[in-house]
């Protein structure tokens, strides 16, 4: 899990459940698609991860005062990360 593990039972707010709650439905499914070679269906998967990624960003700050509270955020956030470098070089995006 790294330096900042990831405690589900931290989530203060009903977008961070939303998010994570998403996240594990399409991890799988995105991880097989991949697998076999089938990127298309794998970027179709992430798609959905849209509105709960917006609701999150809509309703959630990140970089809050409290160390915990942000590092699960930010573990919450790296995972989401992970999962798209998995399909794609994001970093290749302009």
């Amino acid at each position: 899990n790294g330096p900042n593990p990831l405690d589900p039972q931290k989530f203060l707010v009903q977008e961070e459940s939303a998010l994570w709650l998403e996240l594990g439905k399409v991890s799988d499914a995105v991880a097989e698609h991949v697998h076999q070679g089938n990127f298309e269906a794998a970027l179709q998967d992430l798609a959905r991860l849209k509105e709960p990624l917006d609701r999150f960003f809509d309703k959630v700050m990140v970089m809050v005062d409290d160390p915990a509270v942000k590092a699960n955020r930010l573990s919450l956030l790296s995972r989401l990360a992970a999962l798209m470098s998995s399909v794609a070089d994001l970093s290749k995006l302009q």
